[in-house]
């Protein structure tokens, strides 16, 4: 199966041309992400190599780092050389432009934008210089400045197999390849597909290849979308994370309910041994408020013992205070005999006294 990383399919139509063919090698004007949206990037994956001209530095430090098998060129390519000033919005990934109605129109969209300047070389310079004998497709995607980049290569001398060029101006809302269309197909090319957004022409030497853009990109192209892939990958991990989430859940569930259980089974011991503490503590307090019941009863019957005991103390009192006012009435007596005695004794010696 075929993965596609190109923004409209492109790549798809591509392999559709050129499947099968070893060790290509292309062109990529505008290459900007080596993987997002990339024509190039699944040929790379199956061996092919080229020429990236990439003027932004972020993207071509990703490039270089990504693409080491390419050349990856840090300029803009143009009708001449020299610099010129690039407009960039880094919001938005691919909108950097040296096409001044493009940036006005990006500037008024709202969109901020970088402006700085940026070296700029003809494709028959670049093509010179890295020996450039055999390009099976160039692709150019650079916002509105294809007619200057397709005027700076001798396209009757320097003759990729397929060209790939945007066409769609957003922010004229059609096509607008008016300056450049009559000058490739003057060099020799023969308009072959237009996808919506890209046209793609082949050259006269490979009219062969012009069966393969007789449709559009379809089920039967057998290819699957990068993001789709990655979209599912991140699903299948997500689907792991959850998958590992739900068994530690149900983990933690049953060690939860096993530690409830044995929770409840403590509970219910302790239930048990608190009620048999209670029962002993019931029987306790039975025994001692029997005891206590009983303490009463001998606290009263002390208590009536003394009373009966304070009566009967009371009794030998008062017998004791008559036997002491008998002894005081019978001493009274005793003393009343005496005196009697006394008196008559005294009588008797009175008597006693006359009769003499």
């Amino acid at each position: 199966m075929f993965i596609s990383y190109a923004q409209n399919l492109e790549d798809v139509l591509l392999w559709r041309c050129f499947k099968g063919l070893e060790n290509g090698t292309y062109i990529d004007v505008g290459a900007n992400d080596p993987t997002e949206d990339s024509v190039t990037k699944a040929f790379y994956d199956r061996g092919w190599s080229g020429i990236n001209i990439e003027p932004i530095p972020r993207h071509h430090d990703d490039l270089t780092a990504q693409r080491p098998r390419d050349i990856n060129l840090r300029v803009a390519a143009g009708d001449k050389k020299g610099k010129m000033e690039i407009v960039d919005a880094p919001a938005v990934r691919g909108w950097a432009t040296m096409d001044k109605a493009v940036a006005l129109s990006i500037e008024e969209s709202g969109h901020e934008v970088v402006r700085s300047k940026t070296l700029v070389r003809t494709l028959n310079d670049i093509c010179a210089e890295h020996n450039c004998n055999e390009i099976h497709f160039l692709k150019i995607d650079v916002e509105g400045f294809e007619g200057r980049v397709i005027k700076g290569i001798d396209l009757k001398k320097i003759k990729p197999w397929v060209l790939v060029i945007e066409a769609y101006c957003v922010n004229k809302d059609r096509i607008d390849n008016d300056d450049w269309e009559a000058y490739v197909l003057g060099a020799g090319y023969k308009a072959a597909f237009f996808d919506g957004l890209n046209c793609f022409y082949v050259s006269e030497d490979h009219e062969n290849l012009l069966p393969s853009f007789d449709r559009p990109v379809n089920v039967l192209d057998d290819y699957v979308r990068h993001a789709h892939l990655e979209a599912v990958e991140r699903v299948s991990a997500t689907e792991l994370v959850l998958s590992s989430e739900r068994e530690r859940f149900v983990k933690s569930t049953e060690e939860f309910q096993h530690q409830v259980t044995e929770a409840e089974v403590k509970a219910a011991e302790a239930k048990a041994k608190m009620e048999s503490l209670e029962a002993v503590i019931l029987a306790k307090q039975l025994t001692i408020e029997e005891s206590e019941a009983e303490i009463r009863q001998k606290t009263e019957a002390v208590k009536s013992a003394q009373i009966e005991l304070q009566r009967k103390d009371e009794a030998i009192l008062r017998a004791d205070l008559k036997v002491q006012l008998k002894e005081e009435a019978i001493a009274k007596a005793e003393l009343n005999f005496q005196l009697k005695d006394e008196a008559i004794a005294k009588a008797e010696s009175k008597l006693r006294i006359k009769d003499e």
